[in-house]
């Protein structure tokens, strides 16, 4: 539920402040369709709206486009699912190069332990692997040096436990066990020591240079679908939820516009369009 995860926020206790989260995740899969749907994206949206408050929507939305679409997942265009396996491969080729005996007691596991096990923490930010004070620190850190931090926070986070890494025997095991200890890692300062210091050179240069070699592989060659909007385009408002106009619509080109604008798509169409249920709680949508 919102309120368990945002105990020291009263915007999702109430029918309202779940129609701006609502409205706010469906602004951005208007503005970046190929993306879809994902897991993480009801966190991260309700994350930002906690920080900036209800009262200044567009600005987390547009936040949230930056996050996703220039920070996490360059690569992808802010296509999450795309970004994250992208980036879980990125990690991969990096352990082997850097943290051998870490990448050999992954695959001793499975193939694709790395996947399964880091998985998660790239498609939602981090935001529901950590303590949420954490996460924030891994995001300034983001905003500030862009996705090779994510990077870094994940090798840092496998560093940490890496003697559970090598003396689990069973994935699933290891999964849950390291959900439990990262979600106990309240001392950022000690993570991000190790993930800046523990961890040697990390250049942006090698880093791309490794990403542009798995996205000329086989697997991902042709998942990168149509970009997302550019930014400042000159786009109609994205309408809200079931044709909901309360609280105004999120526009795509960084506007927001009443149900009356012109400019806003009409009740009508809203609804034949929208996926969306009209929520009574933001636990509903935190729950998807």
């Amino acid at each position: 539920m919102a309120r368990a995860l945002y105990k020291d926020s009263r915007l999702f206790s109430t029918a309202k402040g779940a129609e701006v989260l609502s409205r706010v995740m469906f602004a951005y899969l208007s503005r970046n369709p190929a993306c879809g749907y994902f897991r993480g994206l009801a966190h991260v949206a309700a994350l930002l709206l906690s920080v900036f408050g209800r009262e200044r929507e567009e600005q987390a939305f547009w936040a949230l486009v930056g996050l996703l679409e220039k920070r996490f997942f360059p690569c992808s265009g802010g296509q999450v699912p795309l970004g994250s396996r992208i980036e879980v491969a990125v990690l991969q080729a990096l352990l082997e190069q850097r943290q051998p005996a870490l990448a050999a007691s992954l695959v001793r596991l499975a193939p694709d332990a790395a996947e399964q096990l880091c998985g998660g923490w790239f498609c939602t930010a981090f935001v529901r692997a950590l303590p949420l004070e954490t996460a924030l620190r891994v995001w300034d850190c983001c905003v500030v040096e862009g996705p090779k931090v994510a990077l870094r926070v994940a090798m840092a986070l496998l560093k940490i436990n890496a003697s559970s890494l090598a003396s689990c025997t069973n994935l699933d095991v290891l999964v849950r066990v390291m959900d439990g200890r990262v979600s106990r890692q309240t001392d950022a300062d000690a993570l991000l020591t190790v993930a800046f210091k523990g961890l040697g050179s990390l250049s942006g240069s090698s880093v791309d240079a490794i990403r542009a070699r798995v996205m000329a592989s086989a697997p991902y060659q042709q998942r990168t679908r149509s970009a997302p909007l550019p930014l400042g385009a000159g786009a109609a408002a994205v309408p809200c939820p079931n044709g909901s106009s309360g609280g105004g619509a999120v526009s795509a080109s960084g506007g927001t516009s009443s149900g009356g604008s012109s400019r806003a798509v009409s009740r009508t169409t809203s609804k034949a369009a929208s996926p969306w249920p009209s929520p009574r709680s933001a636990g509903a949508l935190l729950s998807l």
